[in-house]
């Protein structure tokens, strides 16, 4: 059960950093692209949410534990990470009509905000994991200094 917990945790923390990225990017890809007086079906709530499942499922697969990987294979972990990622937000963009591939500034577009996205949101979470160990290491050097005052 624990590890379902751990799992599901994961989970919303990832899908939820996904998804803030996806809303900014999408507002600036549509605004360069088709200008502010666009009219929007909600669909694309829909559509963006579908991609954004299935890239955190997908990457909570690749990625796994990276805390017990050499720093060679979370490398290799990150790289195929990020072409997964690519791939679908790629594939899903071409299949919901988001974009054109033989219009190259919007593939381009795509590219970039997907890489800047990929690496924000991966050095936010490297932050957050290094601010967690650092809380957790004063929290056990408080009390191995307490029970060495007893």
């Amino acid at each position: 059960m624990e590890k379902i917990t751990v799992y599901m945790k994961n989970f919303f923390r990832i899908y939820a950093r996904i998804t803030a990225w996806t809303i900014f990017a999408t507002s600036c890809f549509i605004t360069v692209f088709w200008g502010w007086d666009l009219d929007l079906n909600v669909g694309l709530l829909w559509q963006m949410q579908m991609i954004v499942f299935v890239c955190t499922a997908g990457s909570i697969l690749i990625v796994g534990e990276v805390d017990v990987d050499s720093k060679k294979v979370v490398l290799i972990k990150f790289i195929l990470n990020y072409l997964y990622v690519n791939g679908v937000i790629m594939s899903g963009g071409f299949y919901f009509d988001w974009f054109s591939f033989s219009n190259w500034k919007m593939v381009v577009s795509m590219q970039l905000l997907i890489a800047i996205g990929y690496l924000i949101i991966v050095i936010f979470g490297f932050y957050v994991a290094n601010r967690e160990a650092e809380q957790m290491n004063q929290k056990l050097a408080e009390k191995e200094r307490l029970e060495n005052q007893k």
